[in-house]
C-alpha cells in the first residue's frame, strides 16, 4: 500500500489564504482527489457548495458523470450521487434527503450564467486549466472570461476560493503569462498582493514510488515522464533564450493578445540579430500582428509583409533571443508557428 504521504496535500498553499490558488502538479499525485476532500468536507460541515468547473460541455458530462467513483468510500455516512445536472448528497440513514452540494459548470458556457445566483457557493474547482499542444483550444480572453465567470460567483462577496488544478502540460497558457507564473525554481509564488497563489508541486518522493512500479521504469527516461512524473514543462527549456546586450538598440513594441514585446536589435558579431522581452523602453512605437488589437497608434504589419517576412526568418535562422520560455513560446506563436 502506497503511504498517502507521497501525495500532495493542500495545506501549504491554502494557508497562504489566497482567493485563486494555482497548483501544477504531477500526473497522479493526488491534486484532483485532494480537492474533492476540500468540497466535500466544507459540505459535511458547513453545507457550503462548490462549483466542479471545465473548459467545455463535453469535458463536463464525462467528468461530472464519475465525480465520485473514486472518493466515495471515505464517507461511509454519506451518499452521493450526479443528479439532474447538480451533484447531490444525503446523509440520512435511508438516503431520503437529498440536498444539493454542487454544480458542474463549463466556462465556456458560463456567459448564460450571469443572472444566476450562487450565494452557498465557497469553492471553485477548475480541472485541468492547462492544456496541451493539439488538444482543445483556450477561450479567447480566457482570463478575463474566467474573471467574468467569478464575479457571478463571489458578487464582491470575498466568500469564493478558487482551486485551478492541472499536470504541467505546457507554459503557453494565458493565466501564467497574465499573472506571471512562469516556473522560476520555487514551489511556491504570491501574486497580487496575496490574491493569487501558485504552487509548483515537489514531485521528489512521488516520483521515487513511480519508479519502483513497471510502467514507471518504463517511462523513466522518456519525455512524457518530465512532465507527467517529474512535473516539468516540456516547453520550458532554455532554446534560444538570451538577455539583449547593452548596446542593442530599440525597434518597436508587438502589441500581441498575451501582452506587449519590445524588440531590440544588435551588430554584427553578436550572438543574435534580434532580441524580444517583456520590459519595455519608456517612448515606445507600437505595431500588431493581430487585425482586431489595430488603432490610432499601433498599426497592422499584414500577414504577407516583409516585416513579418524577417521576423521568421530570423527566428527560423536561430538569430532571434527572448527573455524568458514563456515570452520565446506567445511570440514564436505569433509568428504563426504554433
Amino acid at each position: 500500500m502506497v503511504d498517502e504521504s507521497v501525495y500532495w496535500s493542500p495545506h501549504d498553499i491554502l494557508s497562504r489564504n489566497a482567493m485563486y490558488n494555482f497548483v501544477c502538479g504531477a500526473r497522479g499525485v493526488g491534486k484532483t482527489f485532494a480537492a474533492k476532500r476540500i468540497v466535500i468536507n466544507n459540505f459535511l460541515k458547513n453545507r457550503k457548495q462548490f462549483i466542479y468547473l471545465r473548459r467545455y460541455r463535453s469535458e463536463v458530462a464525462s467528468a461530472a458523470k464519475n465525480f465520485f467513483n473514486d472518493i466515495a468510500e471515505y464517507y461511509p455516512q454519506a451518499r452521493f450521487r450526479y443528479n439532474n445536472g447538480v451533484f447531490e448528497c444525503a446523509t440520512d440513514a435511508k438516503a431520503e434527503h437529498w440536498e444539493t452540494m454542487g454544480y458542474p459548470v463549463s466556462l465556456s458556457k458560463s456567459q448564460q450564467l450571469k443572472s444566476v445566483a450562487y450565494p452557498d457557493v465557497t469553492w471553485i474547482i477548475f480541472d485541468e486549466f492547462i492544456i496541451g499542444k493539439g488538444h482543445i483550444r483556450y477561450l479567447p480572453n480566457e482570463t478575463n472570461v474566467f474573471n467574468d465567470f467569478y464575479l457571478t460567483v463571489d458578487r464582491y462577496l470575498d466568500k469564493t476560493r478558487v482551486l485551478f488544478i492541472s499536470n504541467s502540460v505546457s507554459i503557453m497558457c494565458p493565466y501564467i503569462t497574465a499573472y506571471d507564473l512562469q516556473p522560476n525554481g520555487q514551489r511556491f509564488m504570491r501574486r497580487h498582493n496575496g490574491f493569487i497563489a501558485c504552487e509548483y508541486v515537489d514531485s521528489t518522493r512521488f516520483t521515487e514510488v513511480v519508479n519502483k512500479s513497471k510502467f514507471g521504469r518504463f517511462i523513466e527516461k522518456t519525455d512524457y515522464s518530465r512532465y507527467a512524473v517529474k512535473n516539468e514543462f516540456l516547453d520550458n527549456g532554455d532554446t534560444l533564450l538570451g538577455r539583449k546586450p547593452e548596446h542593442a538598440y530599440y525597434v518597436f513594441t508587438v502589441v500581441a493578445p498575451t501582452g506587449k514585446y519590445s524588440v531590440w536589435r544588435g551588430h554584427e558579431g553578436d550572438t543574435a540579430r534580434m532580441w524580444v522581452q517583456k520590459k519595455r523602453p519608456g517612448n515606445e512605437a507600437y505595431v500588431t500582428f493581430t487585425p482586431a488589437l489595430v488603432s490610432d497608434d499601433v498599426p497592422l504589419i499584414p500577414s504577407g509583409s516583409d516585416l513579418l517576412s524577417i521576423f521568421r526568418t530570423s527566428f527560423s535562422r536561430g538569430d532571434m533571443r527572448f527573455s524568458t520560455a514563456t515570452v520565446r513560446n506567445d511570440f514564436v506563436k505569433e509568428l504563426g508557428y504554433s
